[in-house]
């Protein structure tokens, strides 16, 4: 049908109403004024770096830099307000290292490669489900787990509880607690010794003028007994030193003639000094 159509000359301006580009054609222009209003359907490769007023439609617009012989360049696409749901990224390199300003992942994300390292951050504080995560399954199947450096502090805030073996290797282990609660029915104190040596427990008096008092097992005279003035890392222990009028507190051993039969012993682990022996008869004897 015969119209009335707009001749446009070269160098003029033009307002065109609709402007159709065939399969690999292109529009180029150096020109900064010019421009492109209304609906737009296809895709779009460029840098897109003055792109404005993205509808949130379904389609694609992608932008690259690429120069043959150079590698793959860096883009930067601006979203302008698109919701996050209406953005998908692909065939991003398996090689490169993409950069996001913010991301929100509504899926799974998984990390599949072949090198130690996978999640590293360049800041000095990351928080990772720091939000409304109340329960945290991490390294399922992990054996061996490392946290943390050589040095610092390792916090956990709520109650830890240790469904293996737990392996303290430090110098002190430091308990804090008000009361400590010990299911077993004995202690093993020395654990690992391989010859006799001493044991026992250690009181802190603090500013005390006496000092600690411990209360333990001397290997050299084979006997129980008390010593003032102990420091907390001591790891010997000698009642006959005791000072402050403990020198020589040993523990009483009491035994009876039924356990022991009719013979006081002259010798041996009983023939100490303040040993008592009682008789079946009802005498009572020490040994001094």
């Amino acid at each position: 049908m015969a119209e009335w159509k707009k001749v446009i000359v070269s160098g003029s301006d033009a307002i065109l109403n609709k402007l159709n580009v065939g399969t690999n054609q292109q529009i180029t222009t150096s020109q900064s004024t010019t421009f492109l209003t209304g609906s737009f359907t296809g895709s779009f490769f460029g840098n897109g770096s003055n792109l404005t007023g993205l509808a949130a439609t379904a389609g694609t617009v992608s932008s690259s830099i690429l120069a043959a012989g150079s590698g793959q360049g860096s883009t930067t696409l601006t979203t302008n307000g698109v919701s996050s749901g209406d953005i998908t990224a692909t065939g991003l390199g398996t090689a490169g290292t993409p950069t996001f300003a913010g991301a929100t992942l509504t899926g799974n994300l998984a990390i599949n490669n072949a090198i130690g390292t996978a999640i590293t951050t360049t800041g000095a504080t990351a928080a990772v489900f720091n939000t409304t995560a109340t329960t945290v399954n991490a390294f399922g199947a992990a054996t061996t787990i490392n946290l943390g450096a050589a040095t610092g502090l390792t916090t956990v805030n709520n109650n830890l509880s240790v469904l293996g073996t737990l392996y303290v290797q430090g110098s002190v282990t430091a308990i804090s607690s008000s009361n400590l609660y010990v299911a077993d029915q004995f202690i093993l104190l020395a654990s690992g010794s391989t010859n006799n040596t001493d044991g026992g427990i250690v009181i802190d008096r603090g500013a005390y003028a006496s000092g600690n008092i411990a209360y333990g097992f001397d290997s050299t005279t084979g006997r129980w007994g008390y010593q003032n003035n102990v420091v907390d890392t001591s790891n010997t222990l000698d009642p006959a030193s005791g000072g402050d009028g403990l020198s020589g507190s040993f523990a009483g051993i009491v035994f009876t003639e039924a356990a022991h039969s009719a013979t006081k012993p002259t010798t041996g682990e009983f023939a100490q000094a303040g040993a008592i022996y009682t008789n079946t008869d009802g005498t009572i004897w020490m040994y001094a």
